[in-house]
C-alpha cells in the first residue's frame, strides 16, 4: 500500500500515464481529465466510466470521449444526485485507488489530496471495491450524446457559482439517477425508461465492437457483393460460421476478457472463412450469394423506403417479415401455417399502426434507441413483434449502417474476448 499527495515523485497523474491494454474502471462525481482518459483508448485500454452531471464535470470534456473511434472500448454512465461523492479507480482488477482525488486536473496535477493505492496484497479489498463500483454501474443510468446535449445547455446556462448548486435543473431534466444504499428507498423506475437504458448499455457498446470487427475485415479484404449488400451484412455471415463451427454451444463463457490476446485467432479464423465464401458451391458461400441477390433485395423490395411500406399490401408485407426475419420465422411453429400467424397479427394490430411503426423504426429522426423501444415497449408497439425481430429489421435496413444485433452476435464477440453483455436467445 503506498500514499500519494501530489508532493515529490507520488503525483497522482502518475497512475494514468503510460496504462495500456487494461480494463479500468473509474467512478468519480467530477470529470475533466479527458486528455488522460484519451491516452488510455488509444493505448488499448477498455474504461467503463461514471460520473455525476453537475458542476465542474466539462460537457466538452465528456464530448471528447463520444469518438468513433473509441467507441467499442469506453462507456460512460452518470448519476444525477449530489449525494454521489465516491472517488474509485481500479485497474485491472487487481490495483486500486481510493481517496479524496476527483479525474480533473486540478486534482491529478495540484490539489493536495491524498490517494491511497491497494495493490495485489490487498486483494480481498480490491475485490469488495470492484463489487462496489459494479453496483454503482448497474444503477447509474448510460450517457448518450442526446443527454450531454441536454447537460451542456444547463451547465452554459448558469454562472459556475449558481450552477453548482443547481441539480434540481439536472435532475428535472435527465431525471433522479442516485445510487440506491441500504438507507435509501429503491428508486422506481417506469418499463420504458429501463428498457431505454438497458438499450443503451448494450446495443451502443456491442455496435461499437462490431465496427471494430468489421474494420479490421475491410481493411484486409474488398467486401465481395458490396454493390449488392452492405458491408454489415457479408461479414455479419462471418457470425455464423464462427458460431457453427468455434464459438459452439457454451465454449464462448470460458474465454479470457481480453480481446488483443485474441486478435491472431481471429484475424485466422477471418482468413478461413473468406477462402470458404469466395467459393459459392461451399455451403457459407452459397449462402452468401443468395443473401446479396435474394435476401437483401427483397427487403429493400418491402421495406425499401416510407413510400414502399405504405404502398404494399398488408397480408403481402407481413408473409414477407414472417419468412424473412429469423426471429418472427422461429414463431411459426406455434401456429398452423405462416397464413395463421399473419392473421393472428392482423388481429392483434391495426393495419395503419403496423405501417407507420415500421417507418417510423426505419425512417424516423429520433436517436435509434428510442425508435426500438418505441417499437417494442411503447405507444409504436407492435403486438406479435418481439425485442429480436424489432433489431433484426433494423439490421437489415438503416441509414446509420447499423449491425443485425442478437445473441449469436454476442456470443461471438465474447469468444474473441470482448466484454459485451450477452443478448438472450
Amino acid at each position: 500500500m503506498q500514499i500519494f499527495t501530489n508532493s515529490s515523485s507520488r503525483f497522482i497523474v502518475s497512475h494514468f500515464e503510460g496504462v495500456e491494454n487494461s480494463k479500468l474502471k473509474f467512478a468519480v462525481p467530477f470529470f475533466t481529465a479527458h486528455k488522460q482518459l484519451l491516452e488510455m483508448l488509444e493505448n488499448g485500454c477498455q474504461i467503463k466510466l461514471i460520473v455525476r452531471l453537475g458542476y465542474p464535470t466539462s460537457p466538452q470534456s465528456l464530448a471528447a470521449l463520444f469518438n468513433k473511434k473509441y467507441q467499442h472500448l469506453i462507456q460512460i454512465r452518470f448519476f444525477t444526485s449530489h449525494h454521489f461523492h465516491s472517488k474509485l479507480y481500479l485497474f485491472d482488477e487487481d490495483k486500486a485507488l481510493v481517496g479524496s482525488a476527483n479525474l480533473t486536473d486540478s486534482a491529478l496535477f495540484s490539489n493536495q489530496e491524498i490517494i491511497i493505492e491497494l495493490d495485489n496484497n490487498n486483494a480481498a479489498e480490491i475485490f469488495e471495491l470492484s463489487e462496489l463500483f459494479d453496483a454503482y454501474w448497474e444503477q447509474a443510468a448510460p450517457l448518450d450524446e442526446k443527454q450531454l446535449s441536454i447537460y451542456e445547455k444547463i451547465y452554459y446556462a448558469l454562472p459556475a457559482l449558481e450552477m453548482s448548486k443547481d441539480v434540481e435543473s439536472i435532475e428535472k431534466a435527465l431525471g433522479k439517477v442516485e445510487f440506491n444504499n441500504i438507507k435509501r428507498d429503491e428508486i422506481k423506475r417506469d418499463k420504458k425508461q429501463k428498457l431505454n437504458e438497458e438499450f443503451a448499455k448494450k446495443y451502443q457498446l456491442t455496435v461499437g465492437v462490431f465496427n471494430q470487427m468489421l474494420n479490421l475485415y475491410t481493411s484486409s479484404y474488398k467486401p465481395l457483393y458490396l454493390d449488392k449488400l452492405p458491408a454489415r451484412l457479408e461479414f455479419d455471415e462471418f457470425f455464423h460460421f464462427v458460431r457453427s463451427h468455434y464459438a459452439t454451444g457454451d465454449s464462448w463463457k470460458h474465454r479470457n476478457q481480453n480481446h488483443a490476446f485474441y486478435e491472431p485467432e481471429l484475424k485466422m479464423i477471418l482468413d478461413e472463412w473468406r477462402q470458404n465464401v469466395v467459393q459459392t458451391e461451399n455451403a457459407h458461400g452459397e449462402h452468401l450469394y443468395l443473401r446479396a441477390h435474394e435476401v437483401y433485395p427483397k427487403f429493400q423490395a418491402f421495406l425499401g423506403s416510407p413510400d414502399i411500406i405504405q404502398a404494399t399490401e398488408i397480408k403481402q408485407l407481413l408473409q414477407f417479415l414472417v419468412l424473412g426475419v429469423n426471429s418472427m420465422g422461429a414463431r411459426i411453429r406455434y401456429y398452423k401455417n405462416v397464413e395463421s400467424f399473419v392473421t393472428k397479427l392482423l388481429i392483434d394490430n391495426d393495419e395503419e399502426h403496423i405501417k407507420s411503426g415500421l417507418i417510423y423504426l426505419l425512417y424516423g429522426r429520433d436517436e435509434v434507441k428510442y425508435r426500438m423501444v418505441e417499437l417494442i415497449e411503447g405507444n409504436r408497439r407492435i403486438i406479435g413483434f418481439g425485442r429480436s425481430a424489432i433489431t433484426e429489421i433494423l439490421g437489415w435496413l438503416n441509414q446509420d449502417e447499423l449491425p443485425i444485433i442478437n445473441e449469436k452476435i454476442t456470443k461471438v464477440m465474447s469468444y474473441f474476448g470482448y466484454d459485451v453483455e450477452q443478448y438472450a436467445e
